[in-house]
């Protein structure tokens, strides 16, 4: 059942990493799901456990104490409920992802007077760190299932006429024609539902295919703009490469202590984008290409020759096949798919 009593909890962690989750999949593995209010939030001391395997295999369990923010929720409506609580106040824990002494940085704290939509597994009143802000303005029952952008594969679109490649396109080579404008959309979790705008920095950088030069052809301020009640913030712009040459395309957060860019990709510009894609796999081996990333025609599959007699692939000997050739040449263990 969910407490509403100030008494201190003992909780049991145990190691690991945390993976969020998609909506509809919080949506399937959470037991109970609410929306409210935020009335009150206090910090209470708390006695925590946490499990590891020592050197002989065996769980050993240690002790420590913490300090833990816990959010006092009027309820508004029960949104799944199939532990059938039916508290009109619940206590609301916040997450702790297996760090001995702390909380995980993936633990949402909230504030007074937020509406707040919350996850729970069965037996715990900690809520999972995916829970979030609900603007009033907002359905909550709508944000159970609004787009989330926690996984970068996704995020951005290039077009060049009949061109297009995006987060899903398994080919790491990108071959564009110079002198034609490229059409380029990027889109970025905000973590938010408040119509939140994220300032950013777009750099292209070029470098010659021989790389013995490069130079930084653009480099601007954007603004990633989400819109109310949407998660999922987006600009788009368009360059035109006018050489030949790798050209690194790569979007930071403004003023962010964090060095690392949030999006990172290459583009190879070709003066003849046709003659590029037809390059046999070995031969873009011999131009630099590694054999697991060479590119193949469409309907043709990418196969690496294993080594006789160890299985070590000759990442040196890639192969553009059939289907049925493919599954024939895995099936005498002549090579495989990676």
């Amino acid at each position: 059942m969910a407490i509403s009593s100030s008494v201190v909890l003992s909780y049991d962690i145990a190691y690991g990493l945390y993976m969020p989750q998609y909506p509809d999949e919080l949506l399937e593995s959470s037991d109970i799901i609410i929306v409210g209010t935020v009335i009150e939030t206090k910090v209470r001391n708390e006695t925590m456990h946490y499990t590891f395997s020592n050197s002989t295999h065996l769980d050993v369990k240690q002790e420590y104490t913490m300090e833990r923010t816990v959010h006092k929720v009027l309820v508004e409506e029960y949104l799944k409920n199939t532990l059938n609580w039916n508290d009109t106040l619940v206590d609301a824990y916040e997450p702790v992802i297996g760090t001995p002494g702390g909380s995980s940085t993936m633990g949402k704290t909230f504030e007074n007077d937020d509406r707040v939509l919350l996850y729970f597994y069965k037996d715990t009143n900690e809520y999972l760190p995916e829970s979030f802000k609900v603007p009033q303005e907002c359905s909550a029952k709508d944000a159970l299932t609004e787009k989330r952008l926690w996984f970068v594969d996704y995020n951005y679109e290039i077009m060049q006429n009949d061109l297009k490649f995006n987060g899903t396109d398994p080919y790491p080579v990108r071959y564009v024609a110079i002198n034609d404008p490229i059409h380029f959309v990027y889109r970025y979790d905000a973590d938010s539902m408040t119509g939140k705008s994220i300032d950013a920095t777009l750099k292209i950088r070029w470098s010659s295919s021989d790389q013995l030069e490069s130079e930084t052809i653009l480099q601007q301020d954007i603004t990633l703009d989400s819109k109310m009640c949407e998660f999922i913030a987006h600009e788009e712009w368009e360059f035109n490469p006018t050489k030949e040459g790798d050209y690194r395309i790569t979007i930071s957060i403004k003023d962010d202590l964090n060095s690392q860019p949030i999006f990172s990709t290459s583009l190879d510009a070709k003066l003849d984008v046709d003659a590029a894609y037809s390059i046999p796999p070995l031969k873009q081996y011999h131009v630099g290409i590694k054999g697991h990333e060479a590119w193949c025609k469409e309907g043709l599959f990418l196969i690496l020759k294993n080594d006789d007699t160890s299985n070590i692939v000759y990442d040196n000997h890639p192969a553009c096949v059939t289907k049925n050739t493919l599954e024939k040449l895995i099936e005498r263990n002549w090579g495989f798919v990676r």
